[in-house]
């Protein structure tokens, strides 16, 4: 799970996002990768983020043959990276700066705090609004 609510591949501060995507390898039982977000521009609509979303990662979604499912909440703060082995928070997200120089402390998290972030996150959950979901594969 990456959770970000800024997360926009389209944008320049996320343009190393996909390298993330790539360096997910497991070709037996390829995970179901989800990304939680939440802002989308005012400008933009739901179907805009999209196909904006699918022209910029499909490809490597494709190529290392996952399945990505966005879900767009109404609102969330923290970012998080959670997976089965472990949970991260990440104070300023997946977003990289254009300071080589500036630094930023991930740190992680005990069983406990990465399962409830987990369940938070979960549709069923209903400790956020869900706003629009959909799928890449």
């Amino acid at each position: 799970m990456f959770i970000d609510p800024y997360l926009d591949p389209v944008k320049h501060s996320y343009r190393e996002f996909n390298k993330l995507l790539a360096a997910i390898i497991n070709p037996d039982e390829p995970p179901v990768i989800e990304i939680h977000m939440c802002y989308l521009a005012d400008s933009i609509s739901t179907s805009q983020y999209e196909e904006d979303f699918r022209r910029k990662l499909l490809s490597v979604i494709n190529q290392a043959g996952l399945t990505v499912e966005v879900f767009v909440w109404d609102k969330l703060h923290d970012r998080y990276l959670i997976s089965n082995l472990m949970g991260i928070n990440l104070n300023n997200g997946f977003d990289v700066s254009d300071n080589p120089k500036e630094m930023t402390t991930w740190s992680r998290l005990g069983r406990a705090d990465r399962d409830d972030i987990q369940r938070e996150f979960d549709p069923a959950s209903k400790r956020h609004k869900l706003q629009h979901r959909f799928t890449v594969s």
